[in-house]
């Protein structure tokens, strides 16, 4: 968190070692308390292993106790891995608190293509990664950064994973939508074709709809046509990423579908004259938090629930955000190093509007020309009820961390429940499919991961020399190997005779065998001889 370091190691960027160069990238990219966390971090505990130890061990309230802190602690890290919170996060600080982005991008950047023989491929992703970071961070444009990255839009590139996630995370809303066309051409001629495996095919879907997520004008309307046909595919994840395209395109810019693909939601968007924002437009300030009604009732329901009276719950809880903030905030000027300086305070010229009223803590005061002009009538309307209720929850009380995440799991559980009772059939389906996948979506913010683009995978088929190891490791701590079958009870160990053998032979087998079949042909002179046969060798084994 000192501008001094960061622009000490922000030099070492350009050092004429590769090493310290390395290093110094590598400051940017990684979080050192992520990485602690990451390592301090318990592996998940095993619940079979536990549930067969309490078959066999003696029932105990406190391995009872061990299993079911298992448990918690199993679905805790299930849900943090759903929701990406167990993801590490790179050095945010260090990338904001760079003095002049634009210049050490650019020169980051010269320093790659001037280079580009001299360093390796690791070498190279490593910088790439840390260009695409910086321009994501700070929406920084470097043209000549995609001509470049183009020559390596391969499948057949080594770590062309990596280079894909550098590429997506260069992009950003202000990234002239011109210069990136020409890259998704070039990634769907060469990963979304028929002629790959499914696994880059998937892989290409999702790089584009990554990029098109920060940029979606950068897609042309017969090109996003041809992607989203890859739905019908059968490979899961190929499906799985056309269908996140078509997802995407809906919420976004639905006018490049065509009708039958637009989608109920957006096809009615569209027919009541709502149009996507174009390249550079920004959306309007927000003027209250969405869904703040819906808070605003649960924190009703609480206080009627708890038989409180609300006024006074609601003074409370104002006064105790509000002396938190006043500790907050003096603890901070103290820290950075603030002084108090006396002055006049007679030179000092507070509004004269406030300085006769009472002051209120966490309440909005209205002026006086707004009180006069105001009439009754207009405050009993059921608009100005609604007003009121957003207003007094904004005013009075601070939105903390965990209020937000509340308020995200009432608006889920409110659209959710609306999707249930109004929409029917493949509809409500997608419709419940798309509100799971934005709960579990991550940070607009967040940085990409090689996972992300790859999406689902099937276990792939082993090689040869994968399941010979296999094998061997099967076949420790056994003495010999194969069916000991006939060699226990001999003198000289062997295997079962072919008589031995016959016994236990199939009996569709024996019907089919040429022995069988040639006695149905037999004439009656030769059955005699061979009936003599056995009787003279039955008389010769009891003598």
């Amino acid at each position: 968190n000192d501008p001094k370091t960061v622009s000490i190691v922000a030099l070492g960027c350009f050092h004429p070692v590769i090493k310290v160069q390395s290093a110094c990238a590598h400051f940017f990219l990684n979080s050192e308390e992520a990485v602690e966390d990451s390592e301090s971090e318990d592996e998940a505990p095993d619940l079979g292993k536990l549930a067969h130890q309490r078959q066999i061990k003696k029932k105990t309230k406190g391995l009872d106790h061990k299993i079911e802190r298992s448990k918690k602690k199993a679905k805790k890290m299930r849900i943090a891995q759903e929701n990406g919170t167990n993801k590490a996060t790179p050095n945010f600080p260090a990338l904001h608190l760079l003095h002049d982005p634009q210049s050490f991008g650019e020169k980051l950047f010269d320093a790659i293509n001037k280079y580009d023989k001299r360093y390796s491929l690791d070498h190279k992703i490593i910088l790439m990664q840390l260009l695409s970071r910086v321009m994501g961070a700070h929406k920084l444009t470097v043209l000549s950064f995609y001509p470049y990255i183009t020559k390596y839009l391969t499948y057949r590139q080594l770590r062309i994973t990596s280079i894909l996630v550098a590429l997506a995370q260069s992009v950003h809303d202000l990234t002239p939508p011109d210069v990136l066309t020409p890259v998704i051409r070039k990634i769907a001629h060469e990963f979304v074709t028929p002629g790959v495996a499914a696994e880059v095919v998937a892989a290409g879907l999702n790089s584009i709809r990554e990029v098109c997520r920060r940029q979606p004008w950068c897609m042309e309307e017969d090109l996003l046509g041809d992607l989203i046909e890859y739905r019908k595919s059968k490979d899961k994840g190929v499906v799985m990423g056309a269908r996140s395209l078509l997802a995407l395109y809906r919420d976004v810019n639905p006018g490049l579908l065509k009708k039958s693909e637009r989608g109920k939601a957006a096809t009615i968007g569209m027919a009541s004259g709502s149009q996507p924002l174009s390249y550079g437009q920004e959306h309007k300030p927000a003027i209250t938090v969405e869904g703040l009604e819906l808070l605003e009732e649960h924190f009703a329901q609480l206080r009627a629930e708890e038989g409180d009276d609300a006024p006074g719950l609601m003074e409370d809880d104002d006064e105790a955000a509000w002396e938190g903030w006043e500790v907050e905030s003096d603890s901070s000027s103290e820290s950075e190093g603030w002084h108090d300086v006396s002055s006049d305070e007679g030179d000092i010229v507070i509004s004269d509007s406030d300085d006769d009223r009472p002051k209120s803590k966490g309440k909005k005061v209205q002026p006086a020309d707004e009180d006069e002009d105001l009439k009754p009538e207009d405050a009993a309307t059921p608009a100005a009820t609604e007003v009121s209720l957003v207003s007094n929850l904004a005013t009075t009380k601070i939105l903390t961390p965990a209020d937000f995440a509340l308020l995200n799991e009432l608006r889920l559980k409110a659209v959710t429940t609306e999707a249930e009772h109004g929409l029917a059939g493949k509809s409500k389906k997608r419709k419940l499919a798309e509100l799971q996948a934005n709960k579990a979506s991550v940070d607009p913010d967040a940085f990409l991961t090689e996972a992300d683009l790859l999406g689902p995978r099937k276990k792939p088929k082993a090689t040869y020399e994968e399941r010979m190891a296999s094998i061997q490791e099967g076949r420790e701590g056994r003495e010999k190997f194969g069916s000991k079958k006939g060699k226990i009870m001999k003198e000289n160990p062997s295997s079962s005779t072919n008589r031995e053998k016959r016994k236990n032979k199939p009996i569709m087998m024996v019907l089919a065998s040429q022995g069988v079949r040639s006695k149905k042909t037999l004439s009656l002179s030769a059955k005699q001889r061979k009936l003599r046969k056995h009787i003279q060798t039955a008389k010769k084994a009891y003598k």
